[in-house]
């Protein structure tokens, strides 16, 4: 768990460097994971739904800020 908490604090920390990188897939994937094993399902499942539908749309799926 401890590592999650780490892992979150990495993720804002990178946020704070580049607000856009919150639009990249892969940011929201890595945060979901971040939000379930914390219990925050609901948010989980929300940043899913978000990147399933940038990958969809094709946005920013192939392009990487991280």
């Amino acid at each position: 768990m401890e590592r999650f908490k780490q892992a979150g604090a990495v993720l804002d920390t990178v946020v704070s460097h580049n607000f856009a990188v919150r639009e990249q897939p892969r940011f929201q994937l890595v945060k979901a994971k971040i939000l379930h094993v914390q219990g925050d399902y609901a948010d989980a499942e929300q940043m899913l739904v978000n990147a399933i539908r940038v990958m969809k749309s094709g946005g920013s799926a192939g392009k990487s800020a991280m």
